[in-house]
């Protein structure tokens, strides 16, 4: 789709994820790319159209994630030849060490969006998700440092930015992470860069982690069975969190079958060998399961167009777990069935314990913020 550089230089003054040195010690530079997502597969999730259609759009990211690897992995090679260093920046899943807090709170060792967003190949849109003009922001980014002195690209100027802060984005997300009306801003050497400020990052760590799926307003939710009231501020949201946590997210619908083959990733030599120096990533590339991830899919760079995507996604339905133990799609005209939106509360002397451990580290008051990274 698009390709930027961006250097040093232009990256000058940004958060911690920016320091393209941390990635690579010798690194003058970082070419950043974008590849698009099937947004006709995405509509087909968004309006849980079939009970396939949410493996159907796992497969697709995935299979984009794997050939954004395998485009840097290219280019890496064709640097080498030239004479200088370079490393790939996988997509997703890699980030830096961290304590019991960085288990929620995540920071990674790159930002390929800062770095995107710095070199013209997206914009940021009121979600903070990088967007493209007349596309909108179904795409995934790839890229890698290097020690070659590239020539920068420009960030997209204003007047061709993609979002019209139409804020549907806001009301994608089940529990409301992106504050409505106040901005974060960042700068990025001498440009700055402004987005919705996170009202709780920890928020989306609940609903795009699978621990709750049903939204705000209880008619529509993500692929997720689970449920937990909607948190109305900090102490809320930590507390559901600690009980969310002991149990693992399952929401693979009844009659779901096919998915993404894990063990593909590894026919690839360059891809088992960043696996084998990245066990973390292999670790978490194993047990994901995509249920949300709605405020990167609903945008089309059109008003109308995301409207629709929109409206697709508010009528449907929900995704229960029935009190036989199975889960399917409970679409709008049956929500007589309402009272089986629960998931039983069990609870072991071990989760009790690791509910207390979490709630302790998420309080602490050094916590650092998501927005600085």
């Amino acid at each position: 789709m698009k390709v930027g550089v961006a250097t040093l230089e232009t990256l000058h003054g940004g958060p911690p994820s920016v320091d393209l040195t941390y990635h690579l010690p010798t690194a003058k530079s970082a070419i950043v790319f974008s590849l698009p997502l099937d947004r006709e597969i995405i509509r087909r999730y968004l309006g849980k159209e079939s009970i396939h259609a949410r493996a159907e759009h796992e497969v697709d990211n995935f299979e984009t994630t794997i050939r954004c690897f395998q485009l840097a992995t290219k280019i890496r090679k064709h640097l080498k030849n030239k004479g200088f260093e370079a490393r790939e920046i996988f997509t997703n899943f890699n980030y830096r060490d961290f304590d019991i807090k960085g288990i929620f709170i995540p920071y990674p060792d790159i930002s390929l969006k800062y770095l995107a967003a710095s070199s013209g190949v997206g914009s940021f849109g009121w979600s903070g998700v990088l967007g493209i003009k007349d596309f909108g922001t179904a795409f995934m980014l790839g890229g890698l440092t290097t020690s070659a002195p590239l020539e920068p690209t420009k960030p997209i100027p204003p007047e061709e930015n993609f979002c019209d802060k139409c804020k549907i984005c806001v009301n994608v997300c089940a529990f409301r992470m992106f504050d409505d009306k106040e901005e974060f801003q960042v700068n990025l050497g001498e440009e700055t860069f402004n987005y919705s400020k996170r009202n709780d990052v920890l928020r989306c760590e609940i609903v795009c982690g699978g621990y709750s799926g049903l939204d705000k307003t209880k008619k529509w939710s993500t692929w997720s069975p689970a449920r937990y009231e909607f948190p109305k501020n900090k102490e809320e949201t930590i507390n559901t969190l600690a009980k969310a946590f002991r149990f693992k997210p399952n929401f693979l619908v009844e009659g779901e079958d096919g998915g993404f083959k894990k063990k593909n990733y590894l026919k690839d030599p360059d891809i088992a060998q960043f696996m084998k120096e990245n066990p973390n990533v292999w670790r978490l590339i194993k047990s994901l399961k995509i249920s949300c991830g709605n405020c990167q899919l609903v945008c089309r760079g059109n008003h109308e167009e995301t409207l629709q995507n929109f409206n697709l996604l508010k009528n449907s339905g929900v995704i229960i777990r029935q009190r036989n133990g199975r889960t399917k799609i409970l679409h709008p005209d049956e929500m007589d069935e309402a009272d089986e939106l629960h998931i039983p509360q069990k609870k072991t002397l071990k989760e009790w314990i690791a509910g207390i451990l979490i709630k302790r580290a998420l309080t602490q008051e050094k916590t650092i913020k998501f927005s600085k990274f």
